[in-house]
């Protein structure tokens, strides 16, 4: 019962988000003045891929090493590289911000300011 209820609350997540995308793109735009749509799949994609990278920020904000899996419990990196475990903070930093810096190099070509 937990699993579907679980599966229910993840696709309203998605739906919820995916409406709230298409209202910040201006979904309606296209409708009032009989323009492509294309530009506002374009702007929802845009607003997907940072918000990717900003949930990759926030992961990497919030990680925390489990106690007792290292050996080694100094803070710099290299005593991570004997742990797998070790190396996803740095990761999600770096994925986070390429994910955001490519979101806003987007916005800048849609716009035509590149």
């Amino acid at each position: 019962m937990m699993a579907n209820t679980t599966v229910i609350h993840s696709g309203f997540r998605i739906i919820y988000l995916a409406a709230f995308f298409a209202l910040l793109a201006g979904v309606f735009h296209p409708f009032l003045t009989g323009s492509s749509i294309g530009i506002v799949i374009a702007g929802i994609m845009i607003l997907s891929v940072g918000l990717a990278g900003a949930i990759l920020l926030y992961k990497a904000a919030i990680y925390q090493r489990a106690p007792g899996i290292f050996l080694n419990l100094q803070d710099d990196l290299l005593s991570y590289k004997a742990a797998p475990l070790g190396i996803r903070q740095p990761v999600f930093v770096a994925g986070g911000l390429v994910l955001v810096i490519i979101s806003l190099m987007y916005i800048y070509q849609l716009t035509g300011r590149v």
